[in-house]
């Protein structure tokens, strides 16, 4: 993961992360504040725009944002898969893992 210092002035953070089998993280998007919709489909337009050519299966939590209309049509016309996580199964929410690498790099610039 490779972050800079530069706008990383922000303590309490939400994340979206890109990752993939071959490459792991590939993307992210690091907010101040909650993930919006508008914000999931920034990071959905970006992963369509970088993988033309791969199959795409998004694993996504129980955010809202990730059930509108929007973020459903943009999924459906791309024809990638979806796995949704357990709701309120911590046991279960191995993406928390990949959420607690990012942000645990990003916070070592902001110190």
């Amino acid at each position: 993961i490779e972050m800079h210092k530069e706008g990383t002035r922000i303590k309490t953070m939400a994340a979206v992360v890109s990752i993939s089998r071959e490459d792991g993280i590939e993307d992210f998007l690091i907010k101040e504040r909650s993930i919006l919709k508008t914000d999931i489909l920034e990071m959905l337009h970006e992963v369509a725009e970088s993988n033309k050519e791969r199959h795409v299966t998004i694993f996504m939590d129980n955010l809202r944002a990730h059930y509108s209309k929007e973020v459903q049509g943009l999924i459906k016309q791309n024809k990638w898969d979806v796995i949704f996580n357990a709701p309120y199964s911590s046991m279960y929410h191995c993406i928390e893992e990949v959420f607690a690498i990012v942000k645990r790099q990003y916070k070592k610039i902001l110190i």
